[in-house]
This record gives structure tokens, sequence and C-alpha cells, in this order.
């Protein structure tokens, strides 16, 4: 018996030891068709008993409350912006990790630090790129300790509060993503009206891949892994954005060899975006681009303006 207890637990450890070491997340569940319980006012009718098992839901009018009796909605609503997307720091870092998604307040005050390098985004991550679990006890990095975290536990007050605050924080921030797959999954795990209320994304991408004529591949150990097998996925979520209005793409140069990738491989990797219609939209590389001949290739019409940035060139030492 004591053999067998021990070599349960040890069981135990290295199960322990593997999902700590895991090199991938798994992605978090989709949001069910029917929630048990309704989150935004008003409440729908009462059951009719055409479902079985379904309870009749309750609300107070929150009359009680000197919050919702004495403010009137404009100072709410300023309450809710300080807390939820405050103007001084509207970037909100949206990255996937293990079965979830994670958000993070930029706090990048240097404009040439390019998006994909911001600290805030933390600084460990798993194969796959999504982030990781850090310091012991392993976890993810509290929102308490940046200095304008994103307080969530409001929305979860009450009904009242939440049916009020919640278009805040996703029409009121710009959403940035680093991964295509986290675009997707933002898709699938949030009620459609909030997708539409999206105003402004950002988005970061370390082009370390490998080129095959018009095909965009990777293989194992070649970060990041996510956008063959997300990216047209991703580019349709981003269309179904009703509301967006301003996009921002940032492409970094992140490849292993001295090969620029072929024109044509651009061009496949830029038409999803080019079904994009938004008022504001830029598409910037760090890396030197035929601008006039991209366009071309693209149709001569697109609806975003190219830049480039070339990062700077690092000095060599000689000693």
């Amino acid at each position: 018996m004591k053999w067998s207890w021990s070599l349960t637990a040890r069981r135990r450890e290295e199960e322990k030891l593997a999902e700590r070491c895991k090199r991938i997340s798994d992605r978090p569940e989709p949001l069910p068709a029917v929630r048990e319980r309704t989150l935004t006012l008003p409440l729908p009718p009462s059951n009719t008993g055409l479902v079985r098992n379904s309870r009749q839901q309750r609300t107070c009018d929150q009359q009680q409350s000197a919050y919702f009796t004495t403010l009137p909605r404009e100072i709410r609503y300023l309450i809710y912006q300080e807390v939820l997307a405050s103007p001084d720091h509207p970037e909100l870092h949206v990255s996937s990790a293990d079965q979830r998604l994670l958000s993070r307040r930029c706090v990048n005050e240097n404009p040439d630090i390019p998006g994909l390098e911001h600290p805030c985004w933390g600084r460990c991550y798993k194969q796959d790129g999504t982030t990781a679990r850090s310091g012991y006890p392993r976890e993810y990095q509290p929102e308490d300790r940046s200095p304008y975290p994103v307080r969530l536990g409001l929305l979860r007050s009450c009904r009242q509060v939440y049916s009020e605050s919640i278009d805040l924080l996703y029409s009121q921030n710009i959403l940035s993503f680093r991964q295509t797959r986290t675009i997707v999954d933002l898709q699938r795990t949030i009620a459609p009206q909030r997708l539409h209320s999206i105003r402004s994304v950002n988005l970061y991408f370390l082009l370390q891949l490998y080129w095959f004529g018009t095909r965009i591949d990777a293989t194992e150990g070649i970060y990041p892994l996510d956008i063959p097998f997300f990216w047209e996925s991703a580019w349709k979520t981003i269309a179904e954005m009703k509301s967006l209005q301003s996009l921002r793409v940032e492409f970094t140069d992140g490849r292993l060899d001295n090969e620029y990738p072929h024109r044509d491989a651009m061009v496949h990797l830029l038409k999803p975006m080019a079904a994009v219609k938004v008022q504001k939209y830029i598409v910037q590389f760090d890396w030197s681009v035929a601008v006039d001949e991209l366009v071309r290739l693209l149709g001569n019409e697109v609806p975003f303006e190219i830049q480039v940035k070339e990062k700077p060139v690092e000095p060599y030492y000689f000693w």
C-alpha cells in the first residue's frame, strides 16, 4: 500500500510538472449559444415553460443605493470611464493564455518603441507565443501591479453597473493584439454586440515565417505559429467589427535570413486585409518595401495607407 501511494503521488507531481512546462496553451471555451443568466438589462420575458430547467431571473432596481439615486448617469459614466477606459492610457493589450484571454493596460510612454516590444506585454511566453505563468508560485502577473490596472471587479458588482458600463470596455479602449489566434478567440468568447462596439484596434505582428512562393508556412520552433492557421479567420473577424473606426497594423521583420519575402507572398498576406474598410487604416513595415509595386499587385486601390519606418541599423564595434 505504501508503494502504491508513493507511485500515485509521483505521478501527480509529474502531471503538475508537465502542465507547468507545457509548450502550448489550450484555447478558451466558446461562449454558449444560450446563457443561463442574462448579464445586461432589461431581462428577457419570464419563463414560458417552453424550455425545461430554466430559472426565472430577477434583479433589484437598486433604489436603496445612494450611488444610483444620488449620482446622475453622467457622473457615473465618468467613474466607469476612469476605471475601465482611462483616456490618458487608452491602449489595452489583449493576449492568449491557457484556456483564457488576458488584458493589460499599456504603460509605454515612448512612441519610438515598436508595439510588439512594449514591456507591458510581459516577459514570459510559451513556444506558441501565448502568455505563460511566471514566478513562484507560478501565476499570471496580477493586474494590480500595473500603475493603470483595469478594475474588472466593477463589472461584477451588480447587473445595473454592468449594464451601464460594459460598452465602455470595448468602445473606449484601443484593443491591441500580437497574435491572430487571440482575435479569433475574442470573437468566440464575447457576445456579438460587444464585438460590434469595438472602435479602435492595433495589431503588432512579428514575421518570422517561411515563405514558399505564395504560401505562408511555419515550422515548429519558428515564432509565431498562429499566422498560417488563423490569419484569414482573424481578418474575417475584424471585418465584422461594425463600429471599427481606427485600425493600425505594424509588421516587424523577424526573419532568420537576409532574404525579403517574395512579392507574391506579401500580396497573399495582405489580400485578406484589403477586404476591411475602415476610416483610418495604416499598415506599417519596419523594412524597405516597394510600396507602388505592392499597391499595383493588390489592384491599385487599397483601403489602407502603407508606411515604412525602417528600424535603425545596429552599430558594429571593432576592438
